[in-house]
């Protein structure tokens, strides 16, 4: 039989050039008659047929076959080479793993804690007037805009840096931080005692409580400006009083759908992804902070 027959079933959409018992194709004929002095071995040993009148492979035969045994051998030692080097790195690259905290605690130190940016957040008659025009959280965006998300990095085509580091929010070293890593979990500087720590419910709707009373009286104080010209348009009038309703019943401790709202947007505008700060083969511990 010519072992370079095309003839079957298995080799209907194959190259000229294939092995007769399994229809495995080659480029090169070199290479396949390599494989067919196995191959033929092979399926004689499946199709049992060898008995004591067949044909015993020769010496070139069998010689040919440690060869091919041979190569066969150094590749697969190659390929089990570099998959234990994989596993090793993957091995490393989980040991290397890092601490938010003790990352923030170790490379950003703000130039305000936490409980000082309210001085930083002013709230003027234009919030006022924002107010009059939009809803009490997206004014509070608007608010938090041009503070606690100044020169976010949403605004930079540059994702390797951090607030205070790498040119990200000009110079300024905010203390409030949140990481891809760490979905609505918000970090702030407590105090260069105390250090970083995980921003509470607590202290959040504390920090909420102190910009609606700012807004408020802001609000209060437009109103007084501007009575003469909301007396003489009952819409405007009608809008304050509607908006006053609204802020006067905003209570941030029972009322746990609207904290959540506003922690969700602090988060998606600051949040950074710290694996572009340190080296690529550094994970994020999730389970310690």
């Amino acid at each position: 039989m010519n072992q370079f027959e095309t003839n079957i079933p298995n080799m209907i959409k194959q190259p000229g050039i294939c092995c007769i018992y399994c229809g495995k194709s080659y480029k090169k004929r070199t290479n396949l008659n390599k494989h067919v002095i196995l191959c033929e071995i092979l399926d004689n040993s499946r199709k049992k047929r060898i008995d004591d009148e067949e044909t015993i492979p020769t010496q070139a035969m069998m010689y040919k076959i440690l060869l091919e045994f041979g190569e066969r051998f150094t590749r697969l030692e190659k390929k089990v080479e570099e998959l234990s080097k994989q596993t090793i790195v993957q091995k490393n690259l989980k040991q290397k793993k890092i601490n938010v905290i003790q990352w923030l605690n170790s490379n950003v130190i703000p130039n305000i804690c936490f409980a000082q940016i309210m001085e930083k957040i002013t709230i003027t008659k234009e919030e006022a007037k924002y107010l009059f025009q939009h809803n009490f959280i997206d004014t509070l965006n608007h608010i938090f805009s041009k503070s606690i998300y100044k020169n976010e990095h949403h605004e930079h085509d540059d994702h390797h840096g951090i607030c205070g580091m790498r040119g990200m929010r000009e110079n300024i070293k905010y203390p409030i931080y949140a990481f891809v890593q760490k979905p609505r979990k918000l970090y702030i500087y407590e105090s260069s005692v105390q250090g970083w720590i995980e921003m509470s419910k607590n202290t959040l709707i504390e920090f909420l409580n102190k910009i609606h009373l700012k807004l408020f009286r802001m609000l209060t104080m437009y109103q007084k400006e501007h009575e003469k010209e909301m007396n003489e348009n009952e819409k405007d009038m009608i809008l304050y009083h509607k908006i006053t309703v609204h802020m006067m019943d905003i209570n941030f401790h029972t009322n746990k759908q609207i904290v959540g709202k506003i922690q969700n947007m602090i988060y998606t505008k600051i949040h950074q992804d710290i694996q572009f700060i340190k080296d690529d083969d550094i994970d994020i511990d999730i389970d310690r902070t």
